[in-house]
């Protein structure tokens, strides 16, 4: 079904698992691959809304074929919206991200933007590390083994009030959902890592 002039298509959820994230996700990327005026795609969660008025900033690069994937990076003042244990968790998480890859980008923020060529990794990735939330981590370290250009743009988006009342009172949420995406994305980097040649026995035991 299409809403506003088909500007949006809703369509039934695929079936998945209980916590698979990885088959919706490619659902929605098969979709936008199938569009003829395709150029730019991106990927943004809900309950990141606010991140919407930065768009045209955030598809500039992919436009002006400068970057072939953009990730939202928090400036200061956005870290300041996120409860406290979030942000110790999604720092670290990050940190580890840039010692594997050699990458500084703000991978633990969520959204992406990317082009045709980028997305398609996305829509190959088989879910190798669980279809959770590395369905949206791998496939950009591969796209950096291969060469892709990737870029980060600094914008000052607020994490949600909700969200952040959500997290600060839901202990399932704020502290052990933080807890084991970390411990899970980490793992599943540094494994990643390791088979694309980004490791080495030295950077293995930093991790």
């Amino acid at each position: 079904m299409e809403a506003g002039g088909g500007n949006a298509i809703f369509v039934p959820e695929c079936d998945h698992k209980k916590g698979v994230f990885g088959p919706a996700r490619r659902q929605g990327f098969e979709l936008l691959m199938a569009q003829k005026r395709f150029e730019v795609g991106g990927w943004i969660e809900p309950e990141k809304y606010d991140l919407l008025q930065f768009v045209p900033k955030l598809v500039k690069p992919i436009l002006e074929k400068q970057a072939d994937h953009v990730t939202p990076e928090r400036s200061g003042v956005s870290w300041r919206s996120y409860p406290e244990f979030q942000e110790a968790c999604e720092r670290v998480g990050n940190l580890a991200w840039q010692r594997i890859t050699r990458q500084r980008l703000d991978v633990w923020q969520g959204p992406r933007f990317f082009n045709k060529k980028a997305l398609q990794y996305y829509l190959d990735y088989a879910d190798e590390y669980g279809g959770q939330w590395d369905c949206i981590f791998i496939p950009p370290m591969r796209m950096i083994a291969d060469g892709l250009v990737m870029d980060s743009v600094s914008v000052e988006c607020h994490n949600s009030a909700e969200q952040y009342v959500l997290e600060e009172t839901n202990p399932e949420l704020g502290y052990d959902k933080r807890v084991r995406q970390l411990h899970l994305l980490v793992e599943a980097i540094r494994k990643e890592g390791q088979k694309l040649g980004m490791l080495t026995s030295g950077q293995h035991e930093v991790v």
